[in-house]
């Protein structure tokens, strides 16, 4: 399984973003696949909120059902997740909240990778991360 991190898929809906293009290649690459991707309903908490700091909420919603015909399934926060990433705060007080809950999710799922742009979340121990840049590279290759 490839989880997929909230980051890439703002990134992806913004043309003004240095990750843009990169994003969008990525995204439709792994679409492209026979490839298990996925995310948790907290990307889709993550991209309103987002939208409605910008003032751009039916951006956001529409972010949210371009997800949703990609990943018709995302992995639900339940209680045995939320144990996790409470236990987790004391292992990397580096990382955000909303991280820890992401990393909560794809330990617990036993997620093969994440797909990031956020660097303190890739120097997270044991599971393996990908910039952007560097899944294309890795999914790319095994055509």
């Amino acid at each position: 399984m490839i989880y997929i991190d909230t980051n890439v898929f703002i990134y992806a809906n913004d043309k003004g973003s240095r990750f843009y293009k990169n994003a969008v290649s990525l995204l439709k690459l792994l679409a492209s696949k026979d490839l298990n991707i996925t995310t948790s309903t907290e990307a889709f908490q993550e991209i309103v909120h987002v939208a409605k700091k910008l003032k751009q909420v039916v951006r956001g919603v529409e972010l949210c059902d371009k997800i949703l015909k990609v990943i018709p399934n995302p992995i639900s926060i339940d209680l045995v997740i939320i144990k996790k990433f409470l236990k987790m705060i004391k292992i990397y007080p580096f990382l955000e909240s909303r991280d820890l809950l992401h990393l909560a999710v794809c330990l617990e799922k036993k997620a093969d990778s994440l797909i990031t742009e956020d660097e303190k979340l890739r120097r997270v121990k044991g599971i393996r991360c990908y910039s952007i840049v560097r899944a294309l590279e890795q999914y790319g290759q095994n055509s």
